[in-house]
């Protein structure tokens, strides 16, 4: 497919005409840690967008990278990574953040910011996934020190830490939590806030992945977290804040889904399995479809899956010209997308369009569910400049992995597998 490659040049925004095919990837079981960690001092302000650089991270060839949801700094949260190339078959450095204010302060240097995820891949056409070959894996072990910012009301608390970058294996075994706000909140377009959300209990051994579909006409949860407490992954954390930013003037009511995430287990040494069965909930839906809101009171069903560890990327390409103003996010008409049921959506980290950042794919009416097919036909898109997107321009990529439905009994079942299995590799490495 031809693209138009959106470059940012000393001479201004630069287009350039470039192929892309649409490829596949295999993930290994092994996903090391990537801090990004402030290398500069900055006062921020609320709702304010800004680029910060952080202490480069060399990423090696064959990897991608995704958030690692939770951790976030108390001013504010990373929204994507500028790199200084985009290929996966090259290494890279990552050296500048996407950060958005959610609070006013000052970001000092060696503040930890957040946390990505270095996956290793091997990529390959779609169709010829099963012959394609994992590289071997780089385990990281270096040591880096920083410093952990917390808040607990108005209160922010420091605390300087040393951590490996030693990750975990995946067992891509989750379920879904739903986003569903805890108070009546007011928002205006481009406005960014905490708020406060019904609580929901991360077991041990567990990491959070933001949903990559928009599902509020109103407003976009960019991260949950909880207050205060630990960010460990091996033990249990309380997640009771959300991090939104307003798609339109809105007002929103207690009881009102924003979003959700998917919840996984994972290993760093053989894990202690916590499972607590999740109930039906419910929760006002808010949506729009021929540009008519509605809010309609609905069900949400327990849902656990397993990832498949083969899945592809989406291209999204702008079908519309439009002016956008930076820090005020934008659905853009894209080149529509079908993504077949039984699939989640995730954003792929790193910019690939130098006039901002794509959060998250739209589709119009009522936000579909993992085992509905998907008619994508708009992008959430977050300029950091003003400027304005031309059809045809590169916008983003989106990860798109097929999904194994299933119960909570079955999860169980699976995950007491995986434990063993698991700690079984952890003990013939030693």
């Amino acid at each position: 497919m031809e693209v138009n490659l959106v470059r940012l040049s000393a001479s201004g925004i630069e287009r350039e005409r470039g192929e892309i095919t649409p490829f596949g990837f295999k993930m290994s079981e092994y996903v090391r840690w990537g801090y990004l960690v402030s290398d500069e001092e900055r006062k921020v302000e609320r709702n304010e967008v800004v680029m910060l650089r952080v202490r480069p991270i060399q990423l090696p060839p064959n990897t991608m990278i995704s958030s690692m949801g939770v951790i976030k700094h108390p001013f504010g949260a990373v929204l994507d990574v500028l790199a200084d190339n985009v290929g996966f078959e090259r290494g890279k450095t990552i050296e500048k953040v996407i950060f958005v204010a959610t609070d006013d302060g000052m970001i000092e240097k060696e503040d930890l910011l957040g946390v990505i995820k270095v996956i290793f891949i091997g990529v390959g056409l779609v169709t010829k996934l099963k012959t394609v070959e994992v590289p071997k894996t780089e385990y990281g072990d270096e040591m880096m020190e920083f410093t952990v910012k917390s808040r607990v009301g108005s209160k922010v608390t420091s605390k300087r830490t040393k951590k490996s970058t030693h990750g975990y294996w995946r067992s891509n075994l989750a379920y879904v939590e739903a986003i569903i706000s805890d108070e009546d909140f007011r928002l205006r377009a481009g406005e960014v806030r905490e708020v406060k959300i019904k609580d929901f209990v991360l077991p041990p051994f567990s990491v959070v992945v933001m949903g990559g579909v928009v599902e509020n006409a109103d407003v976009y949860p960019v991260e949950v977290f909880g207050e205060g407490g630990t960010n460990r992954i091996e033990e249990e954390r309380i997640v009771s804040r959300a991090s939104v930013i307003g798609l339109e003037d809105c007002k929103v009511r207690k009881g009102e889904f924003l979003g959700s995430v998917s919840v996984y287990y994972v290993a760093t040494r053989k894990p202690e399995i916590r499972l607590k069965e999740t109930r039906i909930s419910k929760a006002y839906f808010n949506y729009k479809e021929d540009d008519i809101k509605e809010k309609r009171l609905r069900y949400i069903h327990p849902l656990c899956f397993k990832r498949k560890d083969k899945a592809r990327w989406d291209i999204i390409v702008a079908d519309e010209n439009r002016k956008v103003r930076k820090g005020l996010p934008v659905l853009i008409k894209i080149r529509e997308i079908v993504i077949t049921e039984n699939s989640i959506v995730t954003p792929l980290y790193i910019v690939r369009n130098a006039i901002g950042t794509t959060l998250g794919v739209y589709q119009p009416g009522m936000p579909p569910e993992i085992t509905d097919e998907k008619f994508i036909s708009h992008a959430l898109f977050l300029p950091v400049m003003d400027g304005e997107i031309k059809k045809g321009d590169l916008l983003g990529i989106i990860n798109v992995y097929r999904v194994e439905p299933m119960n909570f009994k079955s999860l169980t079942t699976k995950l007491e597998s995986w434990k063993d299995y698991v700690g079984y590799k952890m003990e013939v490495k030693r």
